[in-house]
């Protein structure tokens, strides 16, 4: 008489065979989806708290990186921002035709610094409307800017006690003629910076007195 084991084998049906197979698809995507969800999720904390460091390290670090920048764009880069300024600004402006340019027209603009500082930034909304004050288009310009550069909108800054002169070309190809003739022209003021630097110079000034 044999004394070896006996091998029992049981035989799945095809709906067996299936439903294990399914079952352990799903097993490996919860797996492998757990996984890069993890992994995810751990680049971008890594991510957020390298923009922050980076963001806090040059935030802190501005004023030193102005120490070892050359002396023209030092001070440049010496102003504030100053709403309360903008009592001291006076902008005109009127939509002009340009003959040269049968397509084109433009508003011209007029920006007087009435008051007695520098200013190293004038940005400023210009908005066409239409006789029942709907906005049909819009520019972002600037007035006055930090340096002085061969481009449109680099038009330098605006000492006291001086004005300037510019335009701003639009198309006529999105308008009508009754349109053109019936829009107005209105500026908003979007960011006004002074410059620091006769103030910082007369408080070191007292300070060595």
């Amino acid at each position: 008489m044999s004394t070896m084991p006996a091998v029992i084998v049981k035989k799945g049906g095809f709906l067996s065979a299936l439903f294990t197979g399914f079952f352990s698809f799903l097993v490996v995507v919860v797996i492998c989806a757990s996984g890069l969800g993890f992994y995810a999720l751990h680049s971008a904390n890594n991510i957020v708290e390298g923009v922050f460091g980076v963001t806090g390290n040059v935030i802190t670090g501005i004023p030193e990186w102005q120490d070892k920048l050359p002396p023209l764009l030092a001070e440049t880069l010496d102003d504030r921002r100053a709403p309360d300024y903008r009592g001291s600004v006076e902008i005109e402006t009127r939509l002009i035709s340009l003959p040269s340019e049968r397509s084109q027209f433009a508003t011209m603009i007029e920006v007087s610094n009435n008051g007695a500082e520098t200013i190293t930034l004038l940005s400023m909304n210009v908005t066409l409307e239409n006789v029942d004050g709907v906005p049909l288009s819009e520019r972002r310009v600037y007035a006055a800017t930090p340096i002085t550069v061969d481009q449109d909108d680099w038009r330098g800054p605006l000492m006291a006690s001086e004005s300037r002169k510019f335009i701003v070309h639009h198309s006529r190809r999105h308008f009508s003629v009754d349109d053109v003739l019936s829009l107005e022209a209105r500026i908003s003021v979007g960011d006004l910076r002074l410059w620091n630097g006769p103030r910082q110079q007369a408080a070191e000034l007292v300070v060595m007195d």
